[in-house]
């Protein structure tokens, strides 16, 4: 999938988390599929997975505001930054890119889960 396709459908979904529970089963098969991808990061991001889930939420709800995709990028370079200083290391920010773009680019929310494809 391009990135232009990749934007547009994360333009498209982040509209849908204004609901709770759409953003509580996004954030859910996030941390999922990251732990399933790279069970190591559980103990890099050490701490309860509802906290996790609750920073995550309130990210997406930041970056939902957000009108221009490119200016996302200095929060997610300050946020990939914090989390190097938590012991991330190069290789696990693909494994979060491809765990965060999973459920962002599934068309209706009821469809949030780890996809079976792990090339996504």
């Amino acid at each position: 999938m391009s990135d232009s396709t990749y934007q547009k459908l994360i333009r498209e979904n982040l509209i849908l988390l204004e609901n709770s529970n759409e953003m509580n089963a996004l954030t859910t098969c996030f941390f999922t599929h990251l732990f399933h991808l790279s069970p190591e990061l559980a103990d890099v991001l050490d701490g309860d997975v509802t906290m996790l889930q609750r920073k995550l939420a309130s990210t997406l709800a930041t970056l939902k505001n957000i009108r221009y995709l490119d200016k996302i990028s200095t929060l997610i370079e300050s946020m990939a930054l914090r989390h190097v200083g938590y012991g991330a290391e190069c290789h696990h920010f693909t494994v979060f890119r491809q765990a965060l773009l999973s459920p962002l680019v599934v068309q209706k929310p009821e469809n949030y889960q780890a996809p079976k494809d792990e090339n996504v």
